[in-house]
């Protein structure tokens, strides 16, 4: 929680007399980190003293005064995600030589410094802390050091784009979501050159100008309209979210020149056409560095690429409810890292054959048998076909599978269940067939 300088003024029985006044002002925390803070003990030896500690679940007043009036050589003070409170951090502005500050996750409320003050800052770690504030945006035109900015969910006072952020040439990292800032950002926000990691509420034009960038994050936020038609020609991202938007049009061409992509989550827009055509990027099923893909809740059409084939690390693929069509491809099978593949609700026909745990294929048009090469995977352990048109016999080689989940509801089998299926466990997995008896002769169709 504290890290101090090498160099410090005050003796050591008065740093140890402070500390433990933070002890005793936190009582009623977690008493466990406390169980070595006594006077018989170096206090560097104490739990959080000279190392990073946050996160340990306190939660009183927190008194800065005690804190940065002994130890003005403090270079960082880590109290994030707990459940501190306090309405006075002027005190902070004594601590000349902070470095590092994260008091993000906690309830402060009232005004935060002047930071002004704080000119060897290089990280400020305010996310998600305070239930009301007045920020001195004015105060960081002084603290041109800083590398991590993080002031996103707090409920500050509402003010344009602050022009003082745009002159933080050494930023990695921004983080402004959700903290009142209203009106477009500032065109000169194309000089944080070096971001690496940005979490805003729309797109800037300068996006381009962002190199470095690896990851974006414009969750929860009102972003509408379409994404801008250079993004990702020059980042080499490695997460991409903008799901859960109001955004529509085209998935950008150049968006996967990279290949660098580990995360694509671009869930509940409503981005339209083929996701394989000239309309959006056809690399975009077959990234080789691809983990999760998640473009459910769309409008996508057409039919899905052949690529795929070529996304040998895509274990999470989730497309449901689109309006994916045609014949499904068979190099599904080839995407071998595939684990969970969710195409539900969706107007794919063709046949289903793929080496996964987790098929959900739900809603569809599939007709015709139900292949028997399903029972060669080994590991498949939910099986989820309601709602199509299938028809014929239970292939006898599902038998070899232990499925957790079965469901063929509503399709257009008949003959009997397997009698590995008869259990009570898959009963309700067929229903709403048409002529569908297990070995008991007990009829299961809804058609009579």
């Amino acid at each position: 929680m504290l890290v101090f300088c090498t160099v410090y003024t005050t003796s050591v029985n008065d740093e140890l007399s402070v500390v433990l006044a933070l002890k005793s002002s936190l009582q009623h925390s977690n008493l466990h980190i406390f169980s070595i803070w006594f006077y018989r003990n170096h206090i560097f030896s104490f739990t959080g003293i000279s190392r990073n500690d946050s996160g340990n679940g306190l939660f009183d007043t927190l008194p800065f005064d005690p804190i940065c009036s002994f130890f003005p050589s403090i270079q960082k003070l880590a109290f994030g995600f707990n459940s501190l409170s306090g309405d006075n951090t002027n005190h902070l502005s004594s601590s000349t030589r902070l470095e590092y500050l994260d008091l993000c996750n906690n309830q402060f409320f009232g005004p935060f410094l002047d930071a002004s003050s704080l000119s060897s800052l290089k990280y400020l770690y305010l996310k998600s802390s305070w239930l009301s504030i007045v920020f001195s945006w004015k105060s960081l035109s002084n603290n041109s050091n800083l590398i991590e900015l993080s002031l996103g969910d707090n409920n500050f006072r509402i003010t344009p784009f602050p022009k003082e952020v745009t002159k933080l040439r050494s930023l990695t990292g921004l983080y402004l979501s959700n903290c009142n800032i209203s009106r477009s950002i500032l065109s000169e926000i194309g000089n944080l050159t070096w971001l690496v990691n940005l979490e805003l509420w729309e797109i800037p034009p300068e996006f381009r100008e962002f190199k470095n960038l690896v990851n974006l994050s414009l969750y929860s936020n009102i972003l509408t309209g379409m994404l801008p038609t250079k993004l990702g020609s020059l980042a080499k991202f490695n997460l991409m979210n903008v799901s859960r938007k109001f955004l529509s049009g085209l998935i950008p061409p150049n968006m996967c020149n990279k290949g660098s992509l580990t995360k694509l989550l671009l869930f509940q827009n409503t981005f339209y056409r083929n996701i394989s055509s000239n309309y959006v990027p056809p690399s975009i099923w077959g990234l080789r560095n691809l983990n999760i893909l998640d473009v459910g809740d769309n409008d996508l059409e057409e039919s899905i690429s052949i690529n795929i084939s070529k996304a040998l690390k895509l274990n999470r693929n989730f497309a449901g409810n689109n309006k994916l069509c045609t014949i499904f491809p068979d190099e599904v099978g080839a995407a071998l890292s595939l684990i969970l593949l969710d195409l539900s609700r969706n107007r794919l026909n063709g046949q289903d054959c793929f080496q996964l745990t987790d098929i959900n294929l739900a809603e569809n048009q599939f007709s015709g048998k139900i292949l028997e090469s399903l029972g060669s995977l080994p590991l498949l352990k939910y099986l989820n076909l309601p709602y199509n048109s299938s028809s014929g016999q239970i292939p006898n080689t599902l038998s070899s599978l232990t499925l957790i989940i079965l469901d063929l509801t509503y399709n257009h089998l008949l003959g009997y269940i397997l009698s590995s299926f008869s259990i009570g466990a898959y009963k309700e997995g067929f229903v709403g067939n048409d002529v569908l008896c297990d070995p008991t002769v007990t009829i299961l169709s809804h058609a009579h």
